[in-house]
């Protein structure tokens, strides 16, 4: 796996992969969730959430966990909130 920092802001069209480490890292904060280890996950300047804010989105709801995305371009970077359970 590939640890490598994203530099942001992002100057560059996102890859397949910066797509799946997106989803791969919101995944992560559902199963935290799931697990009831944490009742709320932010996740904040996460690379490209703004791309797979939809199918972030869709595995929330599947998974029945809340899902929000902030975007507050004024003052910093997108913040993703996952949970709590429904």
């Amino acid at each position: 796996m590939d640890t490598t920092p994203i530099a942001f802001p992002h100057a560059r069209e996102p890859s397949a992969e910066d797509r799946d480490r997106a989803i791969a890292e919101i995944d992560a904060a559902i199963e935290l969730v799931l697990s009831r280890m944490a009742v709320r996950v932010r996740l904040t300047g996460i690379a490209f959430a703004d791309l797979v804010a939809g199918p972030a989105a869709a595995h929330a709801q599947e998974a029945h966990v809340g899902f929000r995305i902030e975007r507050d371009r004024a003052t910093g970077p997108t913040t993703v909130t996952v949970g709590p359970l429904d």
